[in-house]
């Protein structure tokens, strides 16, 4: 046993460590949910942070994740106003997630593997939920990653990774596109079909039903709610399939033997 993996299975202060890593993560990640629907000239254009509302640069000290939320009440130092929930969520959500997975895989391959994985999941699940879009970049990043972190790992392994990949984008978009010519009706926008495909390349081929039927599920019960309540509307489904992921995972496949993450 290694250095490294007495620091996994005996110290709090790992994980303390792993979470300070996913609120920093999730930091980043909140620049690329604002910034990069606008375009890689946009996400470039300032290293430095600004309210979005008064365009007042926002300092170090008020800027360290979460904490500076909680501190400044939630709301800007120099306009006063508040700062979306957004900010503090989704580093919350990556300081849970990062210190979940390091308690579970310990400073393996894994843990990179599945922290880049469940990140670009967040971040393509927000930006969808804002904006109604999926940045292919990011999807082309998540493809990328995929195989070459299943070229490292042995489970799924690249034959189910490619396997994955393919599969997660031609099937829906056979069934899709069948459906559209049928009924004259878009079933999932080619944003999610793409998104399924990157999916299917971190976890291979053998969950994609699941995941689907979780998703459609979950999509389902959400659309019902929101029509009572008297707000219709078309939802976005990336945060669905982000959903469907975590439960085809984790909670009961009644498609396959495969039962979750290695």
């Amino acid at each position: 046993m290694n250095a490294l993996t007495q620091l996994h299975t005996g110290s709090t202060g790992a994980l303390l460590l792993s979470a300070a890593f996913g609120l920093a993560l999730g930091s980043f990640l909140n620049v690329v949910i604002v910034r990069l629907p606008g375009g890689w000239k946009v996400f470039f254009a300032s290293v430095f942070s600004a309210c979005p509302q008064c365009g007042a640069r926002i300092r170090w000290y008020d800027n360290v994740p979460l904490l500076s939320f909680l501190v400044l009440r939630g709301r800007c130092r120099a306009c006063g106003r508040p700062i979306a929930i957004q900010y503090p969520l989704v580093e919350l959500a990556m300081a849970v997630i990062t210190a979940w997975l390091f308690s579970v895989y310990g400073p393996t391959p894994y843990f990179f593997l599945y922290t880049v994985f469940f990140a670009l999941l967040l971040a393509v699940a927000v930006i969808d939920l804002r904006l109604r879009q999926i940045p292919d970049s990011l999807v082309m990043i998540g493809c990328f990653s995929g195989i070459i972190g299943s070229l490292c790992t042995p489970l799924p392994g690249w034959t189910d990774a490619m396997a994955g990949m393919v599969f997660g984008a031609v099937v829906p978009l056979m069934v899709t596109s069948t459906y559209e010519w049928l009924r004259n009706k878009t079933l999932i926008g080619g944003g999610d079909i793409k998104l399924l495909g990157m999916i299917g390349a971190f976890v291979g081929w053998q969950p994609l039903g699941a995941i689907l039927l979780y998703s459609a599920l979950s999509g389902v019960v959400v659309a019902v709610a929101v029509k009572l309540a008297g707000k219709p509307g078309r939802l976005p489904f990336a945060p669905f399939l982000a959903l469907g992921t975590l439960c085809a995972l984790f909670g009961p496949n009644f498609f396959t033997t495969f039962k979750g993450l290695p």
